[in-house]
């Protein structure tokens, strides 16, 4: 599916924001055009990760917490799942990481070191260092997976440009040879130089400006 969105963009890297239009082809941005100011555009931003979140706290499975989170702009959370842990151990934990895989809200969940928190407190389960790695290595696998679908969408997005570049590089050439025809023609009439090289400038500048190669496009 292709779209594109007439917004205002927050550049949180550039601390501003300005106008712009964006390209979305198959779920990836593919291109960013700043536009002419228009009131009442809606504003863009990146989305926010929590950094630090008991899910268990919200009383809801990580599933129906994304459902919520998302329409507030959340689109990823850093989660401990202590509590859950201290009440049904690593298979509570397990539960988190799958049902979290069910939607595509990115859960990063840690590996609860503490499990009960002290000798002193009456928990439903224990974890110890053999279950603490065992975690280690399945939040590792979903960490590699994170990766891989991120370098999925950046080769997308590089796929896209390329393509880009490479219809526009074309259409350099087309401008390129005609220039080349003008000027052969023009050397072999001297008398005619100024006017043909002329000629030929405005032709090129028309063909170049017709294919939308201006200085924000390209």
């Amino acid at each position: 599916m292709q779209f594109t969105l007439d917004v205002n963009l927050v550049d949180v890297l550039q601390k501003q924001s300005y106008p712009v239009t964006i390209s979305v082809e198959k779920g990836i941005i593919t291109n960013i055009l700043k536009r002419v100011p228009q009131a009442n555009l809606p504003f863009l931003i990146p989305g926010f990760i929590d950094a630090h979140v008991h899910i268990e706290s919200s009383m809801l499975v990580p599933a129906e917490f994304a459902r919520l989170a998302v329409v507030h702009g959340t689109v990823a959370t850093v989660s401990d799942p202590h509590e859950i842990a201290n009440v049904c151990g690593l298979k509570g934990v397990e539960f988190m990481i799958r049902n979290g895989n069910t939607v595509p809200f990115k859960f990063y969940f840690g590996a609860p070191s503490c499990v009960p928190a002290t000798p002193f407190e009456t928990a439903g389960a224990t974890l110890d260092a053999k279950d603490v790695e065992e975690l280690m290595k399945a939040t590792a696998e979903q960490a590699d997976d994170g990766l891989s679908s991120l370098r999925g969408q950046v080769r997308r997005t590089l796929q896209s440009i390329r393509d880009q570049l490479i219809q526009k590089e074309d259409i350099l050439k087309e401008a390129r040879h005609g220039a080349d025809v003008a000027i052969s023609y023009a050397q072999a009439r001297p008398w005619a130089t100024l006017g043909i090289l002329t000629g030929a400038a405005m032709t090129v500048g028309f063909l170049v400006w017709s294919r939308c190669l201006d200085k924000e496009q390209f």
